[in-house]
């Protein structure tokens, strides 16, 4: 439909008939103009516009008939800022980029976020920038690409040290508490974030050790328990405080007899069957428990520590006599300046009182002399 200069004037035809049909009809018309154009704001079907030849029924173009509503910031414009040609065109699609595709009128900005969505699926005409809302359901890219702390905000001065994958940890519908997290998008430590205030941490429970969790535990949160693998390193308590046949393994049945203290003897990690040290001190059970005697040891009993050490074993400065099950010459041997006489030695001598001599010699026990 063009436009003509008939409908362009039309409200300046009461002006122009002042003096022809008299200010008094023209004057009743000034005062009815408020009512009369009152609906501009809202375009019906039809208007009435006062004429000298009376009252004419004026058709009024309603906008919305087209299925693009005037709303917002585009209220204010004139036809033609749209309708360039002069004609009142039907445009090809009610999307906004039909005309702001930066030709006709500002499109999207070659910084915008990469989609193919209708621009009225974020932005609004009320307000094009301050007015935004964002369905994430529909962008398919990732949260980095706006959340960059540039075109949208990013990453807080208070964040956990992690990648850039926002999605690894939240979701767009709730983006704050974080219901799942992949640990493998997490740059710093454990204790960073388990600390007991932003996330669990250590139980009462746990043995004493560093905070270095990832020493003994997996991150992945399916694979935190049990532990596949220690790091003793990092470890303060002592062995027994987890190997107690309980939370680890502990001695076993056929283990000698000994105190609690396992790193007195073992050394801790891949070692520990290949002792290397003992600490005697915490061996509860008798020395044959593991040590045997050589062939050449003198026949004596079992409780070898009547005559030996830990700490000296092969110098035996104490003997219990009452042990040994030989005679004194298998270890003895007399001076040479003993009195001739036969091997015998507790004849004349005990094992308490050696030097003194307190038996009475009798016959036959000494050689070469008369009885």
């Amino acid at each position: 439909m063009q436009i003509t200069r008939e409908q362009t004037q039309g409200r300046s035809r009461c002006g122009a008939n002042f003096w022809r049909y008299g200010g008094g009809l023209c004057l009743v018309s000034l005062l009815l103009w408020p009512t009369v154009y009152a609906d501009d704001a809202a375009p019906s079907a039809s208007r009435s516009i006062l004429t000298p030849e009376g009252l004419v029924e004026e058709q009024v173009f309603d906008h919305l008939s087209t299925g693009f509503a005037i709303t917002g910031h585009h209220v204010g414009l004139e036809c033609t800022d749209c309708h360039t040609s002069g004609f009142f065109e039907s445009l090809p699609s009610s999307r906004c980029d039909t005309c702001h595709d930066n030709v006709m009128a500002s499109g999207k900005p070659g910084v915008h976020i990469a989609t193919s969505e209708p621009c009225d699926i974020c932005h609004t005409t009320t307000g094009f920038i301050e007015n935004i809302k964002m369905d994430h359901s529909l962008y398919q890219g990732a949260c980095i690409n706006c959340h960059d702390g540039v075109l949208a905000s990013g990453k807080g001065a208070l964040h956990i040290y992690a990648t850039s994958m926002c999605e690894a940890c939240h979701g767009t519908q709730q983006w704050i508490p974080v219901s799942h997290v992949d640990h493998n998008q997490v740059i710093s430590s454990c204790i960073s974030c388990h600390n007991g205030v932003q996330a669990a941490g250590k139980p009462e429970n746990h043995i004493a050790s560093t905070t270095l969790c990832e020493a003994c535990h997996f991150v992945n949160a399916s694979q935190w328990k049990p532990v596949a693998k220690l790091d003793h390193d990092h470890v303060h308590g002592t062995c027994i405080s987890c190997h107690d046949g309980a939370h680890a393994s502990g001695k076993p049945a056929d283990h000698i007899a000994s105190s609690n203290i396992c790193e007195a003897c073992h050394l801790v990690g891949s070692t520990w069957a290949d002792i290397s040290k003992i600490d005697h001190d915490q061996v509860t059970g008798a020395c044959n428990i593991c040590h045997q005697k050589p062939v050449n040891h003198i026949p004596v009993g079992e409780i070898c520590s009547a005559c030996h050490t830990p700490i000296a074993w092969n110098i035996v400065v104490a003997v219990d006599h009452s042990l040994v099950l030989g005679v004194c010459n298998d270890c003895h041997h007399k001076p040479a300046l003993h009195l001739a006489s036969g091997d015998d030695c507790e004849s004349c001598h005990t094992t308490q009182t050696w030097s003194a001599v307190n038996r009475h010699i009798e016959s036959g026990s000494i050689e070469g002399r008369d009885r």
